[in-house]
């Protein structure tokens, strides 16, 4: 490499760093990543910015996950032990909640099943001082004991990839110091927004779906994503997965998430008719007849009981939070915390 293309690297990294507080680690890591596999040679943003969509988004949400790091740190530091000092991050990703957590001092590891994020997420972390914390996300089945046992645990939008959900919850219940947290945090399967397409693979109907049929839906329409069919469950069955885990453990609803306003049902609905309209005429004759039939029953099902259930909120008969938190939130989110006597 000559000055000029030294001079250039180092520019571009100081630039990266002065928007988004990336470390030089973390920084040439994605960057090695995003010319060799996205759009060729970064000079600067501006640069990345004219490039075609979803290209620049892309971009920003890597480098974003600092500060989201940062925001989901803040918004959990009142919640948690004062003496805290270990971090659990399940799908770390990005790492940006590593790099958060560990320039606070806590002592972090993180899970992931892409070894892409793994990478990343490691060099992150590194930025902020941990070295060595990624492991691959299997270890909390193959051998959890390694990891050790922590005072938060977090575990957002990866809970339907654990396989044995009600298993992983009892393990990482078990993985809690007296006084730690759990947080759990799973794709909302009533959500109206999500049925008209999903939060992954931007299909109607698939999280309507049980695993079997999630997965057959997915072979016969994306067979390359036919083992990532989610697992999702009731929110009520969350509760008792975590109730059935530990029932010393205090658990609360929370909402990291924007809750759209109730005004908002009417327009979702039609919008999710409108997606099983299309998906009638485009998709639907491609499914096995049975779950063609399934499919069909279970949106108009769920649709009428929304349509119902506004209409007993209109009456008062239904708490408006509680239909909100059903139908027009997107992510569940729940916090458990475990007696700092146990």
């Amino acid at each position: 490499m000559d000055t000029a293309q030294i001079a250039r690297s180092e520019a571009l990294l100081r630039e990266i760093s002065e928007k988004y507080d990336a470390g030089p680690l973390f920084s040439d890591a994605y960057l090695s990543y995003w010319e060799a596999n996205v759009a060729g040679a970064v000079t600067d943003l501006e640069q990345v910015q004219s490039l075609s969509d979803p290209k620049p988004v892309w971009f920003e949400y890597a480098f974003s996950s600092i500060r989201r790091g940062r925001e989901f740190f803040e918004s959990m530091k009142p919640r948690l032990a004062p003496d805290a000092k270990r971090f659990l991050d399940i799908g770390c990703h990005y790492g940006g909640e590593l790099n958060a957590f560990a320039r606070e001092g806590f002592d972090v590891v993180g899970l992931d099943y892409d070894p892409l994020f793994i990478a990343l997420s490691e060099r992150n972390a590194a930025d902020a001082g941990a070295e060595n914390v990624t492991r691959p996300l299997e270890t909390l089945e193959s051998d959890p004991e390694s990891l050790g046992a922590f005072d938060f645990i977090a575990c957002r939008n990866r809970l339907d990839r654990l396989g044995d959900v009600e298993r992983t919850i009892r393990t990482l219940a078990g993985m809690l110091n007296p006084g730690g947290a759990l947080l759990l945090q799973a794709a909302n399967r009533d959500s109206l927004r999500w049925i008209a397409s999903d939060p992954r693979h931007n299909q109607f109907g698939l999280m309507l779906l049980g695993p079997e049929d999630a997965r057959q839906y997915l072979k016969t329409l994306l067979p390359a994503a036919a083992s990532e069919a989610y697992s999702t469950f009731s929110r009520s069955r969350y509760y008792q997965m975590l109730e059935a885990a530990d029932k010393a453990m205090r658990i609360e609803r929370l909402a990291l998430h924007p809750v759209e306003e109730i005004d908002a049902c009417g327009e979702l609905a039609y919008k999710a008719m409108g997606a099983f309209e299309r998906f009638a005429e485009s998709k639907a004759g491609l499914l096995p007849a049975y779950l063609r039939i399934k499919l069909s029953v279970a949106f108009r099902q769920h649709i009428a009981g929304a349509m119902e259930d506004l209409a007993r909120v209109a009456r008062g008969d239904y708490s408006s939070q509680d239909f909100q938190y059903k139908y027009l939130a997107n992510y569940w989110t729940l916090f458990a915390r475990k007696p700092a006597d146990a």
